[in-house]
């Protein structure tokens, strides 16, 4: 946006800010920064920082909905027999990899989580054995 300003002001060389504004020279950017023409720069900086707090209590209450009696195992990110499916995906996210056998019991998975060096086992969606 600043670019596209600049090069549109730097080319004209004068234009308006506003339809009643008084024209607006390039050099005008240039002293007074574009801050004094676009708004405060710390609104900006605070509004990422929201963002970043909804998103970690988003987070804490989608594994407590999934968890239940695991969230606070899972909110650590440690795995406990007993865990479903959706209670690791909320928690740890998708696996590098899925090892699935099929029997006529019952089908068994191993997630593999490569960057925290961590296997799990389920069987029929609930986690039955973990290494790490």
């Amino acid at each position: 946006m600043r670019v596209l300003l600049f090069l549109l002001f730097g080319l004209a060389g004068c234009a308006t800010t506003d339809q009643h504004a008084e024209p607006v020279q390039a050099s005008d950017f240039v002293l007074r920064g574009f801050a004094a023409l676009e708004g405060d720069p710390d609104e900006e900086e605070a509004q990422p920082r929201d963002w970043r707090e909804q998103q970690r209590e988003l987070r804490i209450a989608e594994i407590e909905l999934a968890c239940g009696q695991h969230a606070t195992l899972a909110l650590a990110e440690i795995p406990a027999i007993g865990m479903t499916r959706s209670c690791l995906l909320a928690a740890f996210d998708y696996p590098d990899d899925i090892n699935r056998t099929v029997t006529a019991r019952a089908q068994r998975e191993q997630w593999v989580y490569r960057d925290l060096e961590m296997y799990i086992y389920l069987t029929d969606g609930i986690v039955t054995a973990f290494q790490d």
